[in-house]
């Protein structure tokens, strides 16, 4: 068994719960700032087609794939190539995409619609946790039609790793509880981060993540996939109401 290798696990830990896996569409390709070139550390030793067979797996236990993109964020031509490769490689279209280490900017909302993307997840923290969008509910962004924004609150790494919050996991479990309190209190969507790598050897992020599952069911949270948080607001933001006079 490859240690590094842990999708089943995740299915392990969430049984009924639903993921969305982001993963990206090529390897050795660091994508580009709006300078030039990205850093090369941002480029991954794997692209989703080394994946196929596993994404195919979680998949058929009811788990969604989206796109972790790498210029989409910057060029809608760019965005619809990453796009398109992940279709190939699954053989169906996902409606979502989260951005390689969170780039965006201003007219991101406009270059993901553009690229055919339902929903973005991108608008979080690297090296924090909370509302940076200000929010936990589905959103319109500015300059998008139809994308919608399901902002994220909880990353692993900016929680645990040394150069962001450090944070031990009795530290982490009481800023967590205060988010889940809020949701709990205000309603809306939690959304968490957790990398493959996080329940490795290389960062034993395990038992917190087990931790945080058991916590939401155990509060009557409903845990699922992306697509499905998005498709629930789409759902709620088409209501009308009309006023009848008798």
């Amino acid at each position: 068994e490859d240690p590094w290798r842990r999708f089943d696990r995740y299915c392990d830990i969430e049984k009924e719960a639903a993921s969305t896996f982001f993963v990206l569409p090529f390897k050795n390709d660091p994508g580009r700032t709006v300078q030039g070139m990205a850093p090369q550390k941002r480029a991954s030793r794997y692209g989703v087609a080394e994946l196929a067979d596993q994404l195919s797996i979680l998949v058929s236990r009811g788990s969604e794939i989206g796109l972790h993109g790498l210029d989409a964020w910057l060029d809608s031509f760019k965005g619809r190539q990453e796009r398109d490769e992940v279709t190939r490689v699954m053989g169906k279209p996902y409606p979502g995409v989260r951005m390689h280490w969170l780039y965006f900017a201003a007219d991101s909302p406009k270059k993901l619609e553009q690229a055919g993307f339902a929903y973005d997840s991108t608008v979080g923290y690297n090296h924090t946790i909370g509302y940076r969008a200000g929010t936990t509910q589905v959103f319109r962004p500015i300059g998008a039609t139809t994308l919608l924004e399901l902002p994220l609150h909880i990353m692993d790494t900016a929680m645990f790793r040394q150069n962001h919050l450090n944070l031990t996991d009795n530290g982490a479990k009481e800023s967590v509880s205060r988010l889940i309190e809020d949701a709990f209190m205000f309603g809306g969507a939690l959304t968490v981060n957790w990398h493959d790598r996080s329940i490795a050897p290389e960062r034993l992020w395990e038992d917190f993540y087990v931790w945080l599952v058991a916590e939401l069911k155990g509060k009557g949270a409903w845990c699922t996939s992306a697509g499905n948080a998005v498709a629930w607001f789409q759902k709620r933001r088409s209501a009308v109401f009309q006023k009848i006079d008798r």
